[in-house]
């Protein structure tokens, strides 16, 4: 859930900033203005025709050994935040819980951007501040991207994405003049090519379309279709079936982001504008991906949407707007997936204390707000459902901020809840 310097230009910048994500409720304080003090608080438990591939998909796997498997090593995991914990991220720290990592005093690479954590906590993915991929076993505290392969040489990634069983990485990586979307095998430490292709046009073809990870779903890779290096906006969503590179589309045309829902079985798709030197426009639709049918949950209008975070089960929408790029005012939407039972709250607003950093889900009934504010602190707010206006937020913890330029504070996981 962070956008820092990328090889790519800045309306994919703006994209990729944009997460995915999804996250019991606490009693509601009299007003957000009276929130206290910020202390350590220990944070609480967030069809359509079918084409074939581009390419014969490369299913070999390469010859990296095998690493040894995961092993718990108490002495380095008491420190590290809990996989049953929710993690906050501000300019190089990670908190949790108690616990909290600083990367550059760990000796780990520092992050920039595409934030990703497997669904039971035991990896975090991202693209540092060198712009490498660096994957880091939550048990261990370790980088178990080794300085001798390929991946490590590796300098532009057009997403990251866990398996749901947290076993594996999706990736697509731009080396040179061509693209690879690959899986690695996490325990393994195997990586087989999905598909591949250019990044350029031969003589007489148009240029070719990268594919772009949003996610990984039970049903399979969430891709949308990117033209790399340049300006233009993603296009065209797809599935990609993980074992065998075969492609099912899911919607044409132009959009800003795309956001799948937990198992995949409907998108928010946030198509419009991002015009430099103009205001921003946009709308929400929400598609079905097994019937093709849209609701339009959110007209076209002059708004930047922030984020946009589906509900555990699929259910709800929350998404945060505003009006302009640099205005602090933000409004946090939650409805039902389509369109019904709209609430709003406003936060960054004249004598409202809370601001907008970040959104996730606590549980099916409980937003979560992450919010910057002038005390020196990032503060967590629980926002349940129930009680859905500035009255009832509810403070869960407060950590010292860290963010440096460029980079947002944001809600990186959120645990399952129990049986999920």
């Amino acid at each position: 859930m962070s956008s820092k310097s990328q090889p790519w230009r800045a309306w994919l910048a703006l994209c990729f900033a944009l997460a995915l994500g999804a996250c019991g409720p606490q009693a509601p304080t009299s007003a957000a203005t009276s929130i206290p003090a910020p202390t350590a608080v220990a944070a609480t438990t967030a069809p359509a025709p079918t084409t074939a591939p581009t390419v014969e998909p490369t299913i070999e796997p390469t010859t990296a050994p095998p690493a040894a498997e995961p092993t718990t090593d108490p002495a380095i995991s008491d420190t590290l935040p809990p996989a049953d914990a929710l993690w906050v991220h501000s300019g190089g720290m990670l908190y949790g819980d108690d616990e909290s990592i600083d990367f550059q005093q760990r000796g780990l690479p520092a992050p920039a951007y595409q934030m990703r954590v497997a669904p039971d906590g035991s990896y975090l993915a991202y693209i540092s501040q060198a712009n490498r991929l660096a994957v880091i076993d939550m048990r261990r505290g370790s980088n178990i991207i080794r300085d001798d392969e390929p991946l490590a040489a590796i300098i532009a990634f057009a997403g990251i994405a866990f398996s749901p069983d947290s076993r594996s990485l999706a990736l697509t990586a731009i080396e040179g003049d061509s693209w690879r979307l690959q899986v690695r095998d996490l325990q393994g430490g195997a990586t087989r090519t999905i598909l591949e292709g250019s990044t350029i046009a031969t003589a007489g073809d148009t240029l070719p379309l990268l594919p772009g990870l949003a996610a990984w779903a039970p049903s399979g890779l969430v891709v949308q279709r990117l033209l790399w290096a340049s300006d233009a906006p993603p296009r065209d969503v797809e599935l990609v079936s993980p074992a065998d590179g075969t492609v099912r589309s899911l919607r044409k045309g132009e959009h800003i982001s795309v956001y799948p829902s937990v198992d995949g079985s409907r998108l928010a798709v946030v198509s419009g504008r991002l015009p430099i030197g103009d205001l921003p426009t946009a709308a929400i639709t929400v598609l079905d991906t097994a019937s093709g049918q849209q609701t339009e949950i959110a007209p076209s209008q002059q708004m930047l949407v922030r984020a946009v975070r589906w509900s555990p089960d699929g259910s709800r929408l929350l998404y945060a707007v505003a009006k302009e790029y640099q205005s602090p005012a933000t409004s946090i939407h939650v409805l039902s997936a389509d369109g019904s039972n709209e609430q709003v709250v406003e936060v960054g607003a004249p004598r409202v204390k809370a601001t907008y950093s970040d959104i996730a889900w606590q549980d099916d009934a409980t937003a979560l707000l992450l919010s910057a504010q002038s005390d020196g602190y990032v503060h967590l707010y629980a926002l349940p459902l129930s009680s859905f206006d500035i009255t009832g937020l509810s403070p869960l913890a407060a950590f010292e901020r860290r963010a440096t330029q460029g980079q947002a504070d944001e809600i990186v996981y959120v645990p399952r809840a129990a049986g999920s």
